[in-house]
């Protein structure tokens, strides 16, 4: 696995990398939803974010 090193401010994109390579391995197809969404802009979280966890 290729270790990722990144400034602070690029925690939470690194923190969700993790999450993706987790599924990868796992072979799953659904977010958990506890993922960090720290990255994703103001516009963006009633677009990508439900009731029922990521869309």
């Amino acid at each position: 696995m290729l270790k990722l090193w990144a400034a602070p401010a690029a925690k939470d994109v690194l923190d969700v990398i993790e999450v993706l390579h987790g599924m990868n391995s796992d072979n799953a197809r659904k977010m958990p939803a506890d993922a960090s969404t720290g990255f994703i802009k103001p516009r963006w979280p009633k677009l990508v974010i439900t009731d029922t966890g990521f869309d």
